[in-house]
């Protein structure tokens, strides 16, 4: 094993703890670290077993593994981009909801008195 797989496999095992701290805190949900544990898990394989990501590499016409993990990196950044992007969005129209909904409130009181 080469320094940079054992280092690799340090940062792994310690994001994989830190997503089952998350977890017992309450903080994220099943479907969140089922996602999380398949990432790093994939990640773990391919730190033992690259071989199997040639066939992949060779299908796809990529020269190298290590291309190939660079591109689904880049891909799989864009969406988690994609999705923090749209849960703003989502949030931000929910906090207009609710300010404008207390607004029409306190003015409904203002009025009675």
């Amino acid at each position: 094993m080469i320094l940079a797989q054992i280092i690799a496999i340090i940062f792994i095992l310690f994001a994989l703890s830190r997503v089952g701290l998350r977890f017992k805190e309450g903080r994220l949900g099943i479907r969140a670290i089922t996602f999380w544990s398949l990432i790093w898990g994939g990640a773990i394989i391919f730190l033992f077993r690259p071989e199997w990501f040639s066939v992949i590499s060779d299908t796809l016409g990529i020269g190298r593994i290590v291309d190939l993990a660079i591109y689904a990196s880049i891909i799989f950044l864009f969406y988690l981009i994609f999705r923090s992007y749209t849960q703003i969005e989502e949030l931000k129209s929910e906090i207009t909801g609710l300010t404008r909904a207390l607004a029409l409130k306190d003015l409904k009181k203002e009025k009675k008195e």
